[in-house]
């Protein structure tokens, strides 16, 4: 009997994971992939010896799904602490996770520096906090979330406004925000309260595996066992009397009895003909921002210490991060800094992969995903605690600080 043949268009986050996920049942596939490398936004490239990550660089405590990928895949998480550096009024500060009281006395300074504690500030900044500790049952991203029940045609800029933050305020709280959401003034406010409770909140719930981000991505490509297929754009999903048979390929037909469409909502409009109405309606009102990220090496610390510093550990193995410590070469710091280029996005977009390349900054060299190590045996080293603990069974990595062991 002739094996069902699953096509997946995508091979970012989601197009590995459904990839994986048929794996686990018995299926095989076929993953298309229009970039010359796979992990989206989850992806990442080996230069020099450091692994960087592309998208995705840190996952909060409601990431249960990517958690629980990364105990079945064997990838140790280590906590990530978020020290970050603001240039403000002529001199950098330095905001640290709030943990404790002497974290908490340590950032009164650097907040009325930012006016976070300023005459103007500081009301606006409570009824924020508050706004996110009134909802926060519902402001997650977990995969039994119930955020949707929130969402409605509020913008983020809109309920600043309706929260009175002041123009000071609103330059620090977006140029945080632009790292990771690219124009958050666009986004529904839902959803940026929500990063925000993550990740400022909880800030003792940050964590990354060892190797990046993208270690998950190869992780989850590799565990498939899927026939992955780079430079691959797909053109159109084929359907007869409302029945998939395929996808059209600049090769030809790839015949398939289910395809799984793992891509941007506007990229979906374009692949699959007459949806229905409603669908089309939804799918079209998505909107997306833009971002870059670039990776300098320096040969000297270039901010005040511990500005922009993730973890700064040296260690003598030759497999770290620039987000933590797995992936530097020996005798390497990791150290992250953000810009927020504004007009000069578009520019830089378009110019990047050659001024990178004619630099010997490294763009794209090489895929990570051939040259990442085999993940070290998770029981010798460290426990992803947010797994553990929050299934209710006992640790997979076999980890003697596991209180569910």
């Amino acid at each position: 009997m002739r094996k069902s043949t699953v096509v997946i268009i995508g091979g970012g986050a989601a197009g590995l994971s459904a990839a994986y996920t048929l794996k686990k049942h018995g299926i095989e596939s076929i993953l298309l992939e229009a970039n010359d490398q796979i992990g989206g936004r989850m992806g990442g490239d080996r230069v020099d010896g450091f692994s960087v990550d592309a998208g995705a660089d840190f996952f909060p405590a409601c990431y249960d799904v990517a958690f629980r990928l990364c105990e079945e895949l064997g990838l140790p998480l280590i906590r990530t602490k978020m020290n970050i550096g603001w240039r403000r009024k002529g001199r950098w500060v330095v905001t640290r996770p709030i943990e404790s009281l002497g974290d908490f006395i340590s950032n009164l300074a650097p907040f009325w520096t930012l006016e976070f504690l300023s005459p103007r500030g500081l009301w606006p900044t409570l009824k924020l906090v508050k706004s996110i500790k009134d909802d926060s049952e519902y402001l997650n991203y977990s995969s039994d979330h119930k955020i949707a029940e929130l969402d409605g045609e509020e913008t983020y800029g809109d309920y600043l406004d309706r929260l009175g933050i002041p123009e000071s305020l609103r330059v620090t709280l977006e140029g945080f925000l632009e790292l990771t959401m690219g124009n958050p003034e666009d986004f529904g406010a839902t959803w940026i309260r929500a990063f925000l409770g993550e990740v400022l909140l909880k800030p003792e719930q940050l964590y990354v595996p060892e190797e990046g981000c993208s270690s998950l991505s190869y992780a989850l490509a590799d565990a498939s066992e899927a026939d992955i297929r780079l430079s691959t754009p797909v053109r159109q999903v084929v359907i007869r009397d409302g029945i998939v048979t395929g996808v059209t390929t600049d090769a030809g037909l790839i015949e398939a009895d289910a395809v799984i469409c793992a891509v941007q909502a506007t990229k979906a409009l374009e692949l699959i003909p007459d949806l229905p109405p409603g669908i089309r309606h939804a799918l079209g009102k998505v909107t997306y921002s833009r971002g870059i990220r670039v990776v300098v090496g320096l040969d000297h610390r270039p901010l005040p210490p511990p500005a922009g510093l993730s973890h700064c550990t040296p260690k003598t193995t030759p497999r770290r991060s620039w987000t933590g410590p797995s992936t530097c070469p020996p005798a390497h710091r990791p150290v992250r800094a953000h810009w927020t280029f504004g007009w000069a996005r578009t520019a830089l977009r378009n110019c990047f992969r050659s001024t990178m390349r004619r630099s010997g900054a490294g763009c794209s060299p090489t895929r990570a995903g051939t040259l990442l190590p085999a993940p070290t045996c998770p029981a010798t080293t460290r426990c992803c605690l947010p797994a553990c603990t929050a299934g209710g069974r006992p640790c997979a990595w076999g980890c003697p600080a596991c209180s569910r062991r």
